[in-house]
């Protein structure tokens, strides 16, 4: 479906806020298919409301958002999840599902009204599950698990849906060390062997920065800087975006940009 010369998203004069309040202005934006793009700033920098304006929830108010080469108007929401899956960064349910129940749900965009689950559906779900580790869990109520193992949860919905583009608002915010690493590298192996198209918001600079191959660093609903990590992460765009001075590394196994925010003295 994607085009050679077109890239997989394009952003064009793009304004996006809820209600009089305008979050986003004037932002023109490619994406390539195949990017695994970390978006970090401070609180409030516009940052969730340009994930919702990538999913199609929020609608722009000026400007223009295409995909495929086609505006966003031109698709159904069952097409738009058939090509695009959401991990948002608190969910709550009140209902009582379970586990695999809340996992199915990625195969709705492909479902009629009614329609029984073929072997192709059950044989994702399981297979997200897997990926995911809640295969176990498969039975529990939703509600009765850590924020950790929803969060896991989420992700295996997320990629039951079989989609092509993945929007993720801050994945790791209630794992452990452990699994905050193991779902970067989870997301790095989906991008690498199944060129999968990956826009990840995150608040720990030092993780986008070993994992993702470019970042988008915004500031007051404006992208201050786009590029590799090693093109942004620099002390002066750092300074300017969250109003402190931090020290700048190397990790000493890939070389990648290692953000040390300075201590307090006592």
């Amino acid at each position: 479906m994607s085009s050679l010369t077109s890239p997989l998203i394009e952003l064009k004069n793009l304004d996006l806020g809820y209600g009089a309040n305008r979050v986003i202005s004037e932002m023109s934006l490619a994406i390539e298919e195949g990017e695994f793009i970390g978006v970090i700033g401070p609180n409030g920098s516009g940052k969730s409301t340009f994930l919702h304006g990538l999913s199609g929830i929020l609608p722009p108010s000026n400007g223009e958002i295409r995909l495929f080469n086609k505006p966003y108007s031109n698709f159904s929401r069952r097409e738009l999840a058939q090509v695009m899956a959401v991990v948002e960064a608190a969910e709550t349910h009140t209902f009582q599902f379970s586990v695999g129940e809340l996992v199915e749900m990625g195969r709705t965009p492909y479902l009629k009204r009614l329609q029984p689950f073929s072997n192709q559906d059950r044989e994702a779900v399981r297979k997200a599950m897997e990926a995911t580790e809640v295969l176990a869990l498969e039975s529990r109520p939703i509600n009765e698990l850590s924020s950790g193992e929803r969060q896991r949860v989420f992700l295996a919905r997320a990629l039951a849906q079989e989609t092509d583009i993945l929007l993720l608002d801050e994945p790791t915010t209630h794992l452990d060390l452990k699994h905050q690493v193991e779902s970067f590298q989870f997301l790095t192996q989906l991008n690498r062997e199944h060129n999968l198209t990956i826009i990840c918001i995150s608040h720990d600079i030092n993780l986008a920065s070993e994992y993702c191959s470019r970042l988008l660093i915004f500031k007051e609903g404006l992208i201050i800087a786009d590029g590799s990590p090693e093109e942004v992460l620099t002390a002066e765009v750092l300074e300017s975006v969250f109003g402190k001075h931090f020290f700048l590394g190397n990790h000493p196994q890939s070389g990648r940009p290692f953000v040390i925010n300075p201590a307090k003295k006592k």
